[in-house]
């Protein structure tokens, strides 16, 4: 797509039908016709002044050839010839981006990554949750194989307990992992600022360090090491944040500042 002096294209698929790594690899292999076609029209028919790579991350600096000090054989040296190369680049993605720049000569523009929230439970997993809650609450055999139908049809727990609350324990603390584990909130926008809502979650999150009673190490069967587990959980009920130096410099505080929040304030809340 064309727009004024502006060419909008995509990166053609860089490998072999069944074998697509093997450019990656292979240091006599050569780019597929059009892989090098593309380059070859922007530089010769298009007659681009610069080129842009936008995302993490595309195939040119994949390309065979030396691994530094690229010279005039090598593919990606003799696809780009002498356009200047700008890489829009995920700034948590270093290594990969530092190929980038030593193979594909790329002036780096990193962008952030989206903000991060706790994945928490839905559908099938917190109506496990909730009748795991129920259990506890009040134990009754039908609802006990109502626990185990619902966690084997979502593949959790599985293996034999011999002892309910080895299994109740380990169940839990699946479901613990699962609703706490960190997920990125959308896609970053370039440009576009995450809402001081999501900056705050982030922040929460980063600040909120636990202190955690460290269980057993020992070896053991499967029931000890879920007893392990439900004494993790039942840590986890009286856990409290350790508490961070209000002094502005830390990098939370300078976070906190930036979006207009009192940083003391906040982790006095916790």
């Amino acid at each position: 797509m064309q727009l004024g002096n502006v060419f909008v294209g995509v990166q053609p698929s860089f490998g072999y039908e069944r074998d697509p790594m093997r450019l990656l690899m292979a240091k006599d292999a050569a780019p597929n016709h059009a892989f090098a076609a593309f380059y070859t029209w922007l530089q010769h028919v298009f007659q681009a002044d610069a080129v842009v790579h936008l995302g993490t991350h595309g195939a040119l600096e994949f390309m065979p050839g030396k691994q530094a000090g690229l010279s005039a054989d090598c593919w990606p040296t003799r696809l780009l010839g002498a356009l200047p190369n700008f890489y829009v680049y995920s700034v948590n993605n270093p290594s990969e981006a530092s190929i980038a720049k030593r193979r594909g000569a790329a002036t780096l523009i990193s962008y952030m990554v989206p903000p991060l929230q706790q994945a928490g439970l839905y559908k099938g997993l917190r109506a496990l949750k909730d009748s795991l809650d129920a259990y506890r609450a009040a134990p009754h055999p039908e609802l006990l194989n109502d626990v185990r139908a619902q966690a084997g049809r979502l593949a959790l727990a599985q293996g034999d307990y011999c002892a309910v609350d080895a299994y109740l324990a380990a169940l839990g603390h699946e479901l613990l992992q699962i609703e706490e584990r960190l997920i990125p909130a959308g896609l970053h926008k370039l440009g576009e600022t995450p809402k001081a809502a999501e900056l705050l979650d982030l922040l929460c999150l980063a600040v909120q360090f636990h202190e955690i009673a460290a269980g057993t190490r020992e070896p053991g069967n499967r029931e000890h090491r879920a007893q392990s587990a439900e004494h993790a959980l039942e840590s986890a009920k009286t856990l409290r944040p350790l508490r961070f130096s209000s002094d502005r410099t830390t990098l939370p505080a300078l976070v906190a500042a930036a979006q207009g929040e009192d940083y003391a304030a906040l982790t006095a809340a916790l």
